[in-house]
């Protein structure tokens, strides 16, 4: 076959190109089809209509494929410009499409350009989503019970917090929930770092006998714990039960913090 006029019957749809766009396209199918392996195919199975000159004469040809018009467009135009069209590039289920009929019309060439198209599009929407701050807070309420002694200094159950690295514990109150006539309740935190120890009372309830008449004497801090790789704070309480409401989390985030 010479490489002059080409119609294309794609699904009943017609098509118009030149032999020589499907030869050397890469596509195996049509390599096949035009080239020695087809001249030599009666003309039955080669899937190929020719004029009236006869079926082996040069000239114009008709062949049939049976495949999906719409997509096959897609196919052609490719052909013609080494490059997908644009609308294909851009839809995943188009590219999907284009995959298959590049499989079965055994052309490489294509069916890498949908991967990378793919890729593309993967790459786009990865860079295009929203990114999950990191900055958050979270409320935390809990309790430490001092009731019941858990050492011989009166000191109960410990309560382990540990506070990430970048974040901070801030205790914005306390509460004591007295259930009995002890003189002294207390709320401390202890924190582990890799500088050692440290503790601090966080809150101090003392009840005095003035006048015979018992008096609360309160002493009450807010505290802020900055976080690290090690960084574990420890309350315990001696007396009472405390009701303790924190935040932990990006400074930025907790409120009346920033």
């Amino acid at each position: 076959m010479d490489d002059g006029r080409v119609t294309l019957n794609a699904g009943g749809r017609i098509f118009e190109t030149t032999a020589l766009t499907l030869k050397t396209s890469g596509a195996g199918y049509f390599e096949a089809l035009l080239g020695e392996t087809g001249a030599r195919l009666p003309g039955s199975k080669k899937r190929a209509r020719v004029s009236e000159d006869g079926d082996d004469a040069p000239g114009h040809r008709e062949i049939f494929i049976d495949r999906d018009p719409d997509v096959f467009a897609d196919v052609l135009r490719y052909m013609r410009s080494d490059r997908l069209p644009a609308a294909a590039a851009a839809d995943v289920h188009r590219l999907a499409d284009l995959k298959t009929e590049a499989e079965f019309l055994a052309y490489d060439a294509l069916l890498n350009a949908c991967d990378a198209a793919e890729a593309a599009l993967a790459a786009a929407a990865a860079l295009a989503a929203p990114v999950p701050s990191k900055e958050s807070a979270e409320m935390r309420n809990f309790y430490v019970d001092g009731r019941e002694d858990t050492d011989e200094n009166g000191w109960g159950q410990q309560v382990r917090i540990r506070i990430p690295k970048g974040q901070v514990l801030y205790i914005q109150h306390v509460l004591p929930l007295p259930v009995n006539n002890d003189e002294q309740w207390l709320l401390r935190a202890t924190t582990f770092g890799p500088s050692g120890h440290k503790t601090t009372i966080i809150a101090q309830y003392l009840i005095k006998n003035i006048g015979g008449l018992k008096e609360f004497l309160q002493r009450d801090m807010r505290l802020v714990l900055d976080g690290g790789e090690s960084e574990e704070l420890v309350l315990d309480a001696n007396g009472v039960e405390w009701a303790v409401q924190a935040w932990l989390g990006h400074p930025a985030k907790i409120p009346g913090l920033a």
